[in-house]
């Protein structure tokens, strides 16, 4: 016991090592300007670092479950793909923008129509009208549609414009070339060429008889087959006799004789109710006959 008693008391060294003597009551506040800190036991640590480990655990816990902040790049908005679907509100915009197209109208036929009656029959349906150039027809009588653009049938825009081309009538003859030509083969070059043609002598002291003189309408001219040409051939060294009926005798006697005819000759038995007295009421030669240089030509004046 005396052994025990003589042995130096142990003291057990805190965990963590040994720690600093316990200030006294008196002796705490400010020591060097640094402020006392309390003495905590062994069971007092093993409450802090038990406490602390839960609130760590707690706190780890609240971050694990919290939900990360993004970044702001994450935040961005993403830039839409060129093929990305259009909203609701978008696509109805669109489709408000958009215009309603038109009814398309089918084009009537008109061909064969005057141009009046189609050019009534396309306003009525809503069409314009153009005239293109008149172009001959062998079918179609001259003012008829021979043609039409777009054809009939064809679905057109409202207000759009036909085309129509008319019929000039049958296609012309180009009048041939007789001047210079007998008449006899003048003739005959005419009626090859479709024309149908009249003649008329005219003295000529220049033109051999029997040949024309001139022709109407002129060589080169388009006409129609049924337009007439008139060809004048020469009648040589001939006198047409003048037209002397209702002219007084002495009158009628130097119109004749300045024509180079003779006039030695005149009846006065006339009675006709067409003249009055003292005029020509017939002759003869008639009027217009070609005679050869001073022939006679005989009068008849009335008398009563």
């Amino acid at each position: 016991s005396s052994i025990i008693q003589n042995a130096p008391l142990f003291t057990p060294t805190p965990v963590g090592g040994p720690r600093s003597p316990t200030p006294t009551v008196g002796s705490q506040g400010q020591l060097g300007g640094i402020p006392a800190t309390p003495t905590l036991g062994p069971a007092d640590f093993t409450a802090t670092a038990v406490a602390g480990q839960t609130a760590t655990a707690a706190a780890l816990s609240e971050t694990a479950t919290a939900e990360p902040t993004p970044s702001p790049s994450a935040t961005a908005s993403p830039t839409p793909s060129p093929t990305a679907t259009p909203t609701a509100n978008a696509t109805e915009q669109a489709q408000s923008a958009t215009p309603t197209p038109l009814p398309l109208i089918p084009v009537p036929d008109v061909v064969g129509q005057s141009f009046a009656s189609a050019a009534q029959l396309l306003a009525e349906d809503g069409l314009t009208v153009a005239r293109g150039a008149d172009q001959a027809s062998a079918v179609a009588p001259a003012g008829n549609v021979i043609t039409q653009v777009p054809v009939s049938g064809s679905l057109i825009p409202p207000g759009s414009q036909v085309l129509l081309i008319i019929s000039s009538g049958p296609p012309g003859i180009t009048v041939p070339k007789v001047q210079g030509l007998s008449v006899d083969a003048a003739e005959a070059t005419l009626q090859n060429a479709g024309l149908s043609f009249s003649t008329k002598q005219q003295p000529s002291s220049s033109v051999p008889q029997g040949t024309v003189i001139s022709q109407s309408p002129a060589a080169g001219t388009q006409v129609q087959p049924s337009q007439t040409v008139q060809i004048t051939v020469s009648a040589g060294n001939l006198i047409a006799v003048p037209n002397v009926v209702g002219m007084a005798e002495q009158q009628a006697q130097d119109t004749i004789k300045a024509a180079g005819l003779a006039t030695t000759f005149a009846n006065h038995s006339g009675h006709s109710p067409s003249v009055q007295v003292g005029q020509v009421e017939s002759e003869t030669p008639p009027a217009g006959k070609l005679v050869p240089p001073g022939t006679t030509v005989y009068i008849n004046v009335r008398v009563s």
